[in-house]
């Protein structure tokens, strides 16, 4: 639900510096796509950018 999204950010956002890598991103979008799959089937505007598919992949090979 967006509740349980919502906490779940917020807790991270406690622990956690504010400069993430390209895995933690993915890992966010993946809880994102678990707890509330509307948002990325329907994304509000700004929420999802485009990326250079080659580029986080290739940065996600040397993490």
């Amino acid at each position: 639900s967006a509740t349980q999204l919502a906490q779940w950010l917020a807790r991270r956002q406690d622990t956690e510096s504010s400069d993430w890598n390209h895995s933690q991103a993915i890992n966010l979008l993946a809880e994102l796509e678990r707890l509330c799959p509307q948002l990325l089937k329907s994304p509000p505007s700004g929420l999802l950018q485009p990326i250079e598919i080659e580029s986080a992949i290739n940065a996600l090979k040397h993490e």
